[in-house]
């Protein structure tokens, strides 16, 4: 008798459990896409980590000391750091370190975001505005988009941590089902099971 053996690389193996295809044994492009360029990141010396100086995210960087840690991925302001194609579509493209840093708040209490309709699932603001990394804020968009939720949620912190995989210096996987049970569970209090 054959085991079912999944398809992607060992190397997307974490754990015994296979990143790329979620554990469903069928081949995923695009996460096998992010997990490949993240087996391909280059890691910077702590010299180039203490010479950047936070590029356009200039102001927030320097709001944060070597011990911050994103409050949704938990990695450390160096482990944001990521070497890629600066301005990618400027004729004075070049590669180099970035950071994107940015502050995360409550869409519900935004003046220009269509407020929730009567039916439509709402809750009261759940977090300040905190500073995360561009990952993570990327993330939640992401998840809006592709599960079609309001434009007036947003994923708390906490909730956001729990669909993402970070990798130092590196991109986030998202677990889109995961980020739809969340939704789920916080606009309907209904118990939330992670599988």
């Amino acid at each position: 008798m054959t085991k079912n053996l999944c398809p992607c690389k060992p190397e997307f193996s974490a754990n015994g459990y296979c990143l790329a295809c979620d554990g469903t044994k069928i081949k995923n492009a695009n996460r096998e896409k992010t997990l490949n360029s993240n087996l391909l990141r280059r890691i910077p010396s702590w010299k180039e980590y203490l010479s950047f100086d936070g590029a356009h995210c200039h102001q927030l960087w320097a709001k944060l000391d070597d011990h911050w840690r994103c409050p949704c991925c938990e990695r450390t302001r160096y482990q944001l750091l990521r070497w890629t194609m600066l301005y990618p579509n400027k004729p004075h493209r070049r590669e180099g370190w970035a950071v994107g840093l940015h502050t995360h708040h409550d869409h519900g209490t935004d003046l220009y975001v269509r407020k929730p309709l009567l039916g439509e699932p709402h809750r009261i603001t759940t977090f300040a505005p905190v500073i995360i990394c561009e990952q993570c804020n990327s993330a939640d968009g992401a998840v809006k988009r592709r599960l079609g939720l309001p434009p007036s949620f947003t994923f708390a912190p906490l909730e956001i941590r729990q669909f993402v995989w970070p990798t130092p210096h590196g991109k986030h996987i998202i677990h889109y089902e995961r980020a739809q049970m969340i939704y789920h569970h916080v606009t309907t209090r209904a118990p939330l099971f992670f599988g």
